[in-house]
């Protein structure tokens, strides 16, 4: 028997191919969404249309190169389709990924403005993921306004309402950020605990965007614990997970992980590669990664210096320095962080408050 072509079926597909390409291939994502919306918006098919504009969104965020213009572009295209036709789930999504995206680049008061927006929308409709997506995004603001108790609170909540849903890859996301807390507070047994219970999650999970973090903590956890031929091994392990992803941040903080490793064990041209290639992959969207940029300069001048190179180990050092102090100058004092922090505190209860 002959099928029959039917233009909403290639269309749904085309949107599962795109979906899938997301992280490998956000070119080629991004293509495909494209082509989808346009065909979805040529047949008045609105649903199928907002689903392809996420996609899109989500691509953005997978390509460290995505100009902000685009971004927000697809960020307002989704949310608003996504009102238009009560579409709540993603909705959610596109807010909280543009949030993220917002708090990645720095833009930490217009991401606060949209975490609170799908704060409050969780709680007057009492959608778990919203809140559980909110509060863990606030509890990352929390910790970049230098509140960690405030960050825990905020966790834990994101924790008991992301409880309440199926969905594996934000309790992923949840449980490594809190052994990040738990590593940085030197806290190393906890902090192996939410690693295994993040490894734990994925198991049945065929990709996970948060599953390199995994072993990259785990890394840093053995080096602190003085196993650093474990420490080794783990951050190889995240480095090739990251491989075939355009997570470029990923990439380049895990090269400098191994290349901090190799100097501990004095195989200081080892560590030169790594450091070297995290540079050039950090410079490759320098207005995000600076930060990098200056830490794999630090870490190039350490290698300098252990084969007696001191030219150049001079060079990377001025670089270095030259370079925090620009962070510094532009980064959030204390005074402003401590204003900030009390501002995010007043409206996360003033919106816990009104269902009170």
């Amino acid at each position: 028997m002959m099928g029959h072509y039917n233009l909403r079926d290639e269309i749904t597909q085309t949107l599962d191919i795109a979906k899938t390409m997301i992280h490998p291939h956000p070119e080629e994502a991004i293509r495909l969404a494209g082509l989808a919306a346009d065909r979805a918006l040529t047949l008045d098919h609105t649903e199928e249309e907002t689903a392809a504009w996420l996609v899109k969104l989500l691509a953005f965020r997978a390509r460290p190169s995505t100009a902000l213009a685009d971004i927000e572009e697809a960020a307002q295209m989704t949310i608003q389709l996504a009102q238009n036709n009560l579409q709540h789930d993603i909705w959610v999504d596109a807010v909280n990924c543009y949030a993220d995206i917002l708090y990645g680049i720095g833009q930490y008061d217009a991401a606060m403005d949209y975490w609170l927006q799908l704060l409050e929308a969780g709680i007057d409709n009492d959608w778990p993921l919203a809140k559980g997506q909110a509060y863990l995004g606030i509890g990352k603001l929390f910790w970049t306004f230098e509140d960690p108790q405030a960050c825990l609170e905020h966790s834990h909540k994101a924790q008991k309402e992301l409880d309440k849903v199926d969905l594996i890859v934000p309790k992923v996301c949840l449980t490594i950020n809190l052994a990040a807390y738990a590593y940085q507070r030197r806290q190393y047994f906890l902090s192996h605990q939410y690693l295994d219970q993040a490894e734990e999650m994925l198991k049945d999970v065929a990709f996970c965007e948060y599953e390199p973090e995994i072993y990259y903590y785990r890394g840093y956890l053995r080096r602190a614990e003085g196993n650093i031929d474990a420490a080794c091994e783990q951050l190889k392990r995240a480095l090739l997970l990251n491989a075939h992803s355009s997570n470029t941040w990923g990439k380049s903080v895990t090269m400098i992980g191994l290349g901090e490793v190799y100097l501990d064990m004095a195989e200081p041209y080892k560590a030169q590669y790594f450091m070297q290639k995290a540079l050039e992959t950090a410079q490759a969207t320098p207005n995000h990664f600076r930060y990098l940029v200056m830490q794999a300069h630090e870490g190039l001048a350490k290698c300098y210096n252990a084969t007696g190179q001191t030219e150049q180990e001079f060079n990377h050092w001025s670089l270095h320095f030259d370079m925090a102090d620009e962070l510094i100058n532009s980064h959030m004092n204390h005074r402003l962080a401590s204003f900030k922090r009390h501002s995010l505190q007043l409206r996360v209860h003033e919106l816990e408050s009104s269902i009170a």
